[in-house]
């Protein structure tokens, strides 16, 4: 019998992807758009596998809600459009991670997450005073209101008669 005079390469990869951050959009955006452009740094590995984007409701991602697999054997593809077809609920603060993977599976996260607040609700304004249907005597009202959001309020404007008075841009919720 022949003696095989073959040669075995064996390449050892103990090393997971380099470190990257999130970076679009910027933490604690708030917005009206349901499906957000998400942006990160690229991370580095020559046997790079994909980049995969958890989203959720609450910062533990212990009940994930989106799962998406981005950039397959390319780490420089390294953002993600939510698509229309499956929009993320309004009124919400999702918070969102990217984990690089090897082929070895290998990984490493993000080193942080972001939050994303989709706000599409509507403040709610209550008078305080003056009362309904009240008379007030001299030259000056003071106008008291209670605002109510899940999110940021931006600011408040007094209408009087269908006109713009005056608009608040420091607005205390509650």
């Amino acid at each position: 019998s022949a003696f095989n005079n073959s040669a075995y390469i064996v390449f050892i990869d103990a090393t997971p992807p380099s470190a990257f951050n999130l970076s679009d959009p910027f933490n604690a955006t708030e917005s009206i758009n349901a499906t957000p452009f998400l942006n990160w740094t690229v991370s580095e590995d020559q046997n790079f596998h994909n980049y995969t984007l958890l989203v959720d409701n609450g910062n533990a991602f212990s009940s994930v809600d989106f799962t998406y697999r981005v950039g397959l054997f390319n780490n420089s593809n390294n953002s993600f459009e939510v698509p229309q077809s499956t929009p993320w609920a309004g009124n919400t603060q999702w918070f969102w991670k990217v984990i690089a993977y090897d082929t070895l599976n290998q990984s490493t996260s993000s080193t942080e997450y972001y939050t994303y607040i989709i706000d599409n609700g509507t403040p709610q304004v209550s008078l305080i005073t003056p009362f309904n249907h009240s008379y007030e005597n001299g030259s000056s009202v003071s106008f008291k209101f209670n605002v109510t959001d899940q999110f940021t309020i931006a600011n408040c404007s007094l209408l009087i008669n269908g006109e713009l008075t005056e608009t608040k841009n420091s607005i205390t919720k509650n």
